[in-house]
């Protein structure tokens, strides 16, 4: 991999209106990871997180995943994950990242449901999400699979 695929995460910060924050939900403080190789669905997808008011890091594949996660310090609550990524893809990030931090709750996003690692990840009891998918779908998955991992805790 060049060096420049490495170098692609994008921390995204969004500004908004004091209306929209005294309304959010205890959800809409969450950080979220997120991993995706295709620049423009990352930057779309990004973009939405942070617009319902989430914290979001983007990087573009699983390897730049496992390394996002801090040392030390609030870790995020939810991880989403293509599936199919160069380098590491998100099943073998996703084991990677369980190890290292049993609590990590995973949503993952394909275009390919039909291959056999979607099916494991299912068969594993991960939520798998189908693209193509909007973006008010995609918000609204992504906002289940936090209310679920904060009932959990």
């Amino acid at each position: 991999m060049s060096s420049g695929h490495r170098d692609s995460r994008v921390d995204v910060r969004v500004s908004v209106p004091d209306t929209v924050v005294n309304q959010a939900s205890v959800e809409s403080r969450l950080r979220i990871l997120l991993a995706e190789d295709e620049p423009q669905i990352r930057n779309l997808l990004a973009r939405v997180l942070a617009r319902e008011g989430w914290d979001v890091t983007a990087v573009n594949d699983g390897r730049q995943a496992v390394a996002a996660w801090p040392p030390e310090g609030h870790s995020y609550d939810l991880i989403i994950m293509d599936v199919n990524m160069p380098d590491m893809d998100g099943y073998e990030a996703s084991c990677h990242l369980k190890r290292l931090h049993p609590q990590a709750e995973f949503l993952f996003i394909s275009g390919h449901l039909d291959q056999p690692l979607c099916r494991k990840l299912v068969q594993m009891g991960f939520e798998l999400v189908p693209k193509p998918f909007s973006p008010q779908q995609f918000a609204h998955r992504v906002s289940e699979r936090l209310r679920q991992s904060v009932k959990s805790e």
